[in-house]
């Protein structure tokens, strides 16, 4: 009994995480959504501290050589903030893409600069 108990209490568990919205993908700092008039992404920030980010077509980013910026004055979205990225900025962008990937971090002090506290990545439908 406790088992089934147990196998019901998951399933209902599973079933709200899974009520999020599905056109706005996020992960644990950053909110990602688009928007059709403008074609544009919009980034929203879920913290308090900036969150840097770096975007790029999901087809074109393989072929992308690119640095992540440890630089405060990097493309940033600000603490408690959002970013309206037209789709023409995003690194790649060809009419018809489909998809993003939105790679974003924050910046930690490190002696001598910063560095990326860990890279994290939202696919974002286009």
């Amino acid at each position: 009994m406790r088992i089934g108990s147990a196998i019901a209490a998951s399933v209902i568990a599973s079933g709200l995480a899974g009520c999020r919205d599905p056109v706005a993908p996020g992960s644990d700092v950053l909110r990602a959504a688009t928007n059709p008039l403008p074609p544009a992404l919009r980034l929203q920030n879920e913290t308090g501290e900036p969150v840097y980010y770096f975007v790029a077509e999901r087809n074109a980013l393989a072929l992308l050589d690119f640095v992540l910026c440890t630089n405060p004055s990097c493309p940033a979205v600000p603490a408690r903030g959002a970013v309206s990225l037209p789709y023409g900025q995003i690194s790649g962008y060809r009419s018809g893409a489909r998809e993003a990937v939105v790679l974003h971090w924050r910046l930690r002090p490190q002696s001598g600069g910063y560095a990326p506290d860990s890279v994290r990545a939202l696919v974002v439908p286009l």
